[in-house]
């Protein structure tokens, strides 16, 4: 499951949810680039805008389409195969390739669900945010991969407390404990995004009605602490974000690294990660883009 971290940070790594459809071609510093989201291309379309790209140069292919056809599998692999003889360089990467190549439609679901093992080595920890797709990440089916969603990604520090004095909600704990413990993961990744409404909430300090909600978001204070601090700021790697530079989506990336330094006051990580066998990771997704960032903890 490190390989689809490594691979993953540089391309688009989740859908937009039919929030956007269409292709679209530009090119950049780093070569030429192909989107291909939303709903489903004509293959004629498809085809046509693969001929327009001039030969001999460095294309990224980013597919993100719920449902690719075998036939425009086949349009993509041909092109790139024949633009390489060319001596152009080309790499396509496929959301969800793993189901859609076996034609989920066609494959019985039940089959595949039940007789999956369950032997996850990644834990990811993000947003409760509906446009965060956790599965998309990296393109896991049944078993491969552990996910806790919170409000923020938030991870509250080992033995934290409301303002009342009682513990706060330890589910992202206990999820934390069974997945170094006994899953015994590699990895824990805290995925944060842009325009989070958890961290706009924070930053306003505004109160929330329900006291639950308020006390979770009052633990996302370490990461404004942090921030105004003039703590210096998380390094996207290796491509600079495109969002929109507000405050809210900087807070975003802060919040990122407070909240692995909170999964290091829990016992079964450090000692983990102190014996070689656990990794701590951070991302960030924009959403305008659809693109992923590692976050240099450095």
């Amino acid at each position: 499951m490190v390989v689809f971290l490594a691979c993953a940070v540089a391309v688009t790594v989740m859908l937009y949810c039919a929030l956007r459809s269409g292709i679209r071609v530009e090119e950049r510093d780093d070569g030429w680039h192909l989107m291909i989201h939303g709903r489903l291309p004509s293959r004629s379309k498809l085809s046509s805008v693969l001929a327009s790209i001039p030969p001999r140069v460095a294309v990224h292919v980013d597919v993100a389409v719920p449902d690719l056809s075998d036939s425009l599998v086949a349009t993509i692999n041909d092109w790139q195969e024949n633009f390489e003889k060319a001596g152009g360089f080309a790499v396509v990467h496929e959301i969800g390739r793993p189901w859609l190549s076996v034609g989920l439609s066609t494959v019985d679901r039940c089959g595949v669900v039940t007789s999956a093992e369950r032997s996850p080595r990644t834990l990811l920890i993000t947003c409760a945010d509906s446009r965060i797709v956790p599965k998309m990440i990296g393109a896991t089916g049944p078993g491969e991969m552990i996910v806790v969603r919170s409000s923020g990604n938030i991870v509250p520090a080992r033995g934290a407390r409301a303002r009342s004095g009682l513990l706060i909600d330890t589910t992202v704990a206990a999820a934390v404990d069974f997945a170094v413990e006994e899953l015994g993961v590699d990895d824990i990744v805290v995925c944060g995004h842009s325009v989070c409404g958890a961290m706009s909430s924070a930053l306003r300090g505004v109160g929330v009605d329900i006291a639950e909600s308020s006390d979770w978001i009052e633990q996302a204070r370490p990461s404004v602490v942090r921030m105004s601090g003039g703590r210096p700021a998380p390094v996207l790697d290796p491509t600079p974000a495109e969002d929109s530079g507000s405050v809210v989506d900087e807070l975003s990336k802060y919040n990122v690294v407070q909240q692995i330094e909170h999964l290091r006051t829990y016992p079964a990580v450090v000692a983990a990660e102190r014996a070689g066998r656990l990794r701590l990771a951070g991302m960030y997704f924009e959403i305008a883009t659809a693109r992923m960032h590692l976050i240099d903890q450095r």
